[in-house]
């Protein structure tokens, strides 16, 4: 039960990291902006960095879990199947085709 609750304080730290981060460089990013003379710098870069974050955190949470059946590498059981090969040890042979 720990593991979850560890597992659930990552995901939430993740997030706050993914929506604060564009903020906290925004400054940075201003006066990068005044330096070079580029005002259309000061709002580009956080754009750019909060939509990248957000792709890698959704290509993330498809590779975490294979059986949510979302993305296109996700692993697709017939449980009916897979039960009745569970049980195939148990019959005569001719039962298990």
């Amino acid at each position: 039960m720990e593991r979850i609750a560890q597992l659930g304080l990552i995901i939430n730290w993740k997030s706050l990291v993914i929506v604060l981060l564009p903020v906290l460089y925004g400054p940075y990013f201003a006066q990068q902006a005044t330096e070079y003379a580029i005002p259309e710098l000061t709002y580009i870069m956080p754009i750019l960095f909060a939509v990248i974050l957000v792709g890698l955190d959704n290509i993330q949470s498809h590779l975490e879990d294979p059986f949510y059946q979302i993305g296109a590498d996700d692993v697709a059981i017939n449980a009916e199947k897979f039960i009745g090969l569970l049980n195939c040890g148990e019959k005569p042979a001719s039962a298990c085709d």
